[in-house]
């Protein structure tokens, strides 16, 4: 047997110029709401859509998003046989690969197709799995796919936060927000617990249990305001033991380990080495962050905090260290000046003096319902408002209280400010504008008349342009003043009833954009104004940034770039990581980019991971993806792409391959498909639809040729790849045999399709073919492993010897013949067919006849050779007859 010669065409990626995309500049750690571990990978979520894995303890972690909606990650489960996560309103998630990638397992309430119950907590009891939610337990038998409400007699008007199960009994406890409760049948009915927890006061939080545990022969539970409780009867009743922790102390998360009992307080981290009796605290905890979660991986403990992220021990508490390496934070109201970068993380403000390579948080959260409503730099100046304003002159390191005591009235709530030098505006929640022209120590309060007054209707941002006062509003569109406040007017040609976030001007051109039309233009200073949005994927732009480069819009899906004026805009998120859509496994343009700021030709862009960077304008490049792999260079190659940015236009992709010399020239190989500009989000960019082609006719071998991609688009670069190039000639041309009854190929090759009359037999496509007594003109079409063809001679087969014969018995007279031919039979059988066929084994005629004798007309056929097929019972034969 010979084998076909199989050439290849190998496809080296060497290196290649590094092209710039954005990158992560921190701040790390931020708010951790959930962890948990196993041995193996330990899991951590902070704010929503920010979700991350640790395979090394806590010391380095990944993004892990893949499969999992923009959602709150606000439970987990993770145990060696499954790995669970409940959701802020989407359900439940499951890993199968140690939290690489997520798909989605369960609703709670399979009734809703939106809405579902915010999840608290999982607790896994025998072959139930139970999860605490904001609206009661809910129970499932096989691993999360479906579940059952089990709320029966619980409170659950304030959610339900914690569940253990009771060692050597069916009772599992919950923790609500009216203290304990029991339940001794699998859930299906509750009761209250007798127990001191209680909510006596207006405090909404006051009776929380937001943590139960047991261990140590003891129940123990974890409360808001009123610290540690535990039970020595199995829950049955319950006494306080809070000798050692500060007064009103809140416990969030208790963990027992080797006989000793932690807990997790808004004081710190506290243990106990007689079961809960006396606590002491751990001394060198670096941070006075609330504790949110604690982890054993091994002997090493890991605390997660509301605000600063990650830390970790190795030595029983005796020093820490941070573990937030790679941990993004939240980020919002992004403010730079050179190398100085501040952020809100958390609602601390946080800043970096090195172009973010280290971060410290320069002002603490000042109170639990604190929210940084806007920031910005005027000079040397940074100025914050959350309801008040404050101003540091020091980078941020210290902050004075700007409208006090009686500058602007107590319980004006401020929420969005200009600043240009010592002028100063300022937008209220519910009471209009005010303005300083001295640097804030004398403001006055200007016309509200012609402005909203609806308290829903909240001012998202202020501006002066060009003596223009300009006001967005949350579902009351934009207003301005063209006399410094006197009174205002609608801004007529943008919906009335949008949110308008951000308003920016180019030289007598302004930009505005809003939550659902995107972004709006102005070239008559704000007259008329018509939508400028094209290419912009998302219909909420929340930040606009004019560069010398180009204007740059952040939105609800990353940045987009327009070099034309706002005519087109391509996307810009090469590098970012995409959310994914919810319940579907594939990546989507869903990341936070706004706002955005730019220094020194960088581009800033604060995001739900962190602040990130890129170079302004960088050109969409083309990174071709070949694999090596055994194909002719005469058979078909698919050439795979990725493109790191949309083009400013719609683009069609070709392939450009060099000569033996490795010189382009102008040529280009026309792909067999027509492929048009990329569709496919990935975090690295997008995927254009595959490039079919084949090589020209009598390419030469050599070791020189080189390919890229060009598209239509004059801004375009493409990685250059080499291509070791070996021509590979058709296969030899196959012999065919018959054997017995059926025809076989002489030589083996990787694959063959039969052919009959030059049409391929559907399913015979092995070396071997039974014809199954079906007369015709046969072939083979053979091909090698790089889709190298050959077709076989002709073979005229006309009968099989796998049914009996009657050749000798029947005779066909005259032949040649002119007008009729005569068919002699042996003997008379009923149903005897006879069929006239064209040399291709195509039918020209079919009859039946019950005598020995039948005569068949011919006249109308042209000249020619003819087969007829005579069948009589199970016998037959093939006659050849001649058409004079």
């Amino acid at each position: 047997m010979i084998r076909p010669t199989i050439y290849f065409l190998f496809i080296l990626l060497l290196p290649i110029r590094l092209l710039a995309q954005w990158k992560p500049l921190g701040p790390y750690g931020g708010p951790i709401e959930i962890l948990e571990s196993n041995e193996k990978v330990t899991l951590a979520s902070g704010p929503t859509g920010s979700f991350f894995r640790s395979t090394d303890g806590g010391k380095n972690w990944q993004i892990t998003t893949q499969g999992l909606p923009n959602s709150p990650i606000t439970a987990a489960l993770v145990t060696d046989s499954l790995i669970l996560v409940g959701t802020g309103g989407t359900g439940v998630y499951k890993s199968t690969n140690g939290g690489a990638t997520w798909m989605a397992s369960g609703r709670f309430d399979v009734t809703r197709t939106s809405g579902q119950p915010r999840a608290y907590g999982f607790l896994r009891v025998g072959q139930y799995l139970y999860a605490a939610t904001a609206e009661g337990v809910f129970r499932s038998s096989n691993d999360g796919a479906n579940w059952r409400e089990v709320s029966n007699g619980l409170y659950t008007r304030d959610g339900i936060f914690s569940l253990v199960a009771i060692p050597g009994s069916r009772a599992i406890l919950a923790g609500t927000g009216l203290g304990i409760y029991r339940s001794i049948d699998d859930g299906e009915t509750w009761a209250l617990v007798r127990s001191p927890i209680t909510s006596a006061s207006r405090n909404a939080l006051e009776g929380n249990v937001f943590a139960l545990e047991q261990g140590e022969g003891a129940i123990m539970a974890g409360s808001y305001g009123q610290g540690f409780f535990r039970s020595l009867d199995q829950g049955t009743t319950w006494t306080a033991s809070n000798t050692g922790l500060p007064f009103g102390t809140s416990v969030y998360v208790i963990k027992v380990k080797n006989g000793v009992i932690y807990i997790g307080t808004d004081t710190g981290i506290y243990r106990s080495t007689n079961k809960g009796t006396t606590w002491a605290q751990m001394d060198n905890f670096p941070s006075d962050a609330t504790i949110s979660g604690l982890t054993f991986i091994g002997n090493s403990l890991l605390a997660a905090t509301n605000s600063e992220g990650l830390f970790r021990t190795d030595n029983a508490g005796q020093s820490w260290t941070e573990s937030n390496a790679g941990l993004l934070a939240d980020t919002e109201l992004l403010v730079t000046s050179g190398n100085k970068l501040w952020c809100v993380s958390g609602e601390n403000v946080v800043r970096s003096l090195d172009g973010g390579k280290t971060w410290k948080i320069v002002r603490y959260k000042m109170t639990d319902d604190e929210l940084i409503q806007d920031m910005k730099r005027d000079g040397n100046t940074l100025y914050l408002t959350n309801r008040d304003l404050y101003r540091s002159t020091d980078d941020g390191d210290t902050w004075q209280k700007v409208n006090q005591p009686l500058a602007i009235p107590d319980g004006v709530f401020l929420t969005s400010i200009w600043v240009s030098g010592n002028d100063i505006l300022a937008a209220t929640l519910n009471d209009g504008i005010y303005r300083s022209t001295d640097g804030g120590r004398v403001w006055r309060a200007l016309s509200r008349d012609g402005l909203p007054t609806a308290t829903n209707n909240r001012p998202t941002f202020i501006s002066n342009v060009k003596n223009t006062l300009y006001v967005g509003y949350s579902a009351a569109g934009m207003f301005q003043s063209t006399n410094n406040g006197a009174s205002w007017e609608r801004v007529k040609g943008i919906r009335e009833n949008a949110d308008v976030w951000t308003l920016a001007a180019v030289g007598d051109t302004l930009y505005v954009g809003t939550n659902s039309e995107s972004l709006y233009r102005s070239t008559d200073k704000g007259q008329t104004w018509t939508r400028a949005d094209k290419g912009i994927t998302s219909s909420t732009v929340r930040s606009i940034l004019p560069t010398s480069a180009g204007i740059f819009v952040g939105t609800f899906k990353g940045a987009g770039l327009s070099t034309t004026k706002a005519a087109f805009w391509r996307r810009y998120n090469n590098g970012l990581p995409l959310l994914q859509a919810s319940r579907e496994n594939v990546a989507a343009e869903d990341l936070r980019m706004f706002p955005l700021a730019a220094e020194n030709n960088q581009l800033y862009g604060s995001t739900l991971y962190g602040i990130w960077t890129r170079p302004m304008n960088e050109a969409p490049y083309i990174t071709p993806e070949p694999v090596v792999s055994s194909t002719c260079v005469n058979g078909l190659i698919q050439v795979r792409y990725r493109i790191s940015d949309t083009f400013e236009e719609k683009n069609q992709f070709t392939i450009q391959v060099s000569g033996p010399d490795g010189v382009y020239s102008t040529t280009l190989i026309t792909p067999l498909a027509g492929c048009a500009s990329p569709g496919q989000a990935t975090d690295q960019g997008f995927f254009g639809c595959p490039i079919d082609l084949r090589m020209p006719t009598g390419t030469v071998a050599s070791d020189n040729y080189r390919m890229r991609i060009v598209a239509s688009s004059p801004a375009t670069q493409s990685a250059d790849i080499p291509i070791k190039l070996t021509p590979n000639p058709i296969p030899t041309k196959p012999v065919v045999k018959v054997d017995s009854s059926k025809l076989t190929t002489v030589d083996a090759a990787f694959a063959y399709q039969w052919l009959l009359n030059d049409r391929p037999i559907p399913g015979a496509t092995s070396r071997t073919y039974d014809p199954k007594n079906f007369p015709g003109i046969y072939a083979v079409r053979v091909a090698n492993e790089c889709t190298g063809t050959a077709v076989s001679d002709q073979l005229a087969y006309l009968v099989t010897a796998t049914e009996p014969t009657f050749d000798d018995e029947v005779s066909v007279f005259p032949n040649p013949a002119d007008d009729a031919l005569t068919v002699q039979l042996p003997r008379a059988v009923k149903g005897t067919r006879l069929r006239l066929l064209r040399p291709d084994g195509a039918l020209l005629n079919e009859q039946t006849t019950a005598t020995t004798q039948h005569r068949l007309s011919i006249g109308s056929l042209p000249a020619g050779l003819y087969l007829l097929q005579v069948k009589q019972g199970d016998r037959q034969t093939v006659k050849r007859v001649l058409k004079k």
